[in-house]
């Protein structure tokens, strides 16, 4: 019984994970949380998943180049800067990371869950 309670206790402490979602904000440069007036068109154009390109391939980034590596993962939107974006879709890293290139990128998979898939920088 005390196990229970100590794990329900736990449990209502611990934040959601990024249960509103996110969406890249071109306008503030920022990743922030899905608002009631942002347009289901706009959350799906920045899928990864809405491009032939984002079918698990390396992406050119500049002059770099990025292979995918693991599995996708949900992010909180204080957790990402916006590092910039190919077609509509938002490349961030994370906040504090200040090499350069990026050793690793998370490219947006579903706006809907905050979901990112991590790119390293190949070669390193």
């Amino acid at each position: 019984m005390r196990t229970m309670l100590a794990l329900a206790t736990l449990l209502a402490a611990t934040p959601a994970v990024a249960d509103d979602g996110c969406i890249a904000d071109y306008e503030s440069v920022a990743i922030r949380p899905i608002a009631a007036s942002d347009q289901a068109s706009t959350l799906s154009a920045q899928s990864l998943k809405s491009y032939e390109w984002g079918d698990g391939r390396d992406l050119q980034v500049g002059e770099h180049v990025y292979q995918r590596f693991a599995l996708p993962r949900v992010l909180f939107p204080a957790e990402m800067s916006l590092y910039g974006h190919m077609d509509t879709v938002p490349f961030v890293r994370e906040i504090g990371t200040t090499d350069e290139p990026p050793y690793m990128l998370y490219v947006m998979t579903d706006a809907l869950e905050c979901e990112f898939q991590p790119y390293a920088l190949k070669g390193m």
